[in-house]
């Protein structure tokens, strides 16, 4: 749950950086369907994302899943009404949630090390 919770921080805050960087015009309403949609295709295809380029995220330093994350993003935004984003732009918000997501993600490593 702890994870859910980080992640769906992570997606706010990112989309919030996206909104106030890029200066999309957005409702409250249509940022949180986008989050919403966002959220849930995080959840349930990032991790086929993450089978399909793990061959390449070995040896090219996990930059393919940034594009796989920014398509995720492309598509959320693509079923929110109202709402688009260019996939540079998404590409920018993946690289953006992933920065967000790193301090739980290196608080996590942190604790997995200190139980072994």
């Amino acid at each position: 749950m702890k994870i859910l919770f980080a992640r769906i921080s992570s997606l706010a805050l990112a989309l919030a950086a996206c909104v106030l960087i890029l200066g999309v015009p957005t409702d409250s309403l249509l940022y949180l369907i986008c989050l919403a949609w966002l959220t849930l295709f995080y959840v349930l295809l990032k991790p086929l994302g993450q089978a399909i380029t793990l061959p390449f995220n070995l040896f090219l330093f996990n930059l393919p899943q940034l594009f796989v994350d920014a398509l995720l993003v492309w598509w959320a935004v693509a079923w929110t009404p109202g709402l688009s984003l260019t996939y540079l732009e998404s590409l920018v918000v993946a690289v953006l949630a992933a920065l967000f997501f790193s301090p739980f993600d290196v608080a996590r490593i942190r604790r997995l090390i200190v139980r072994v």
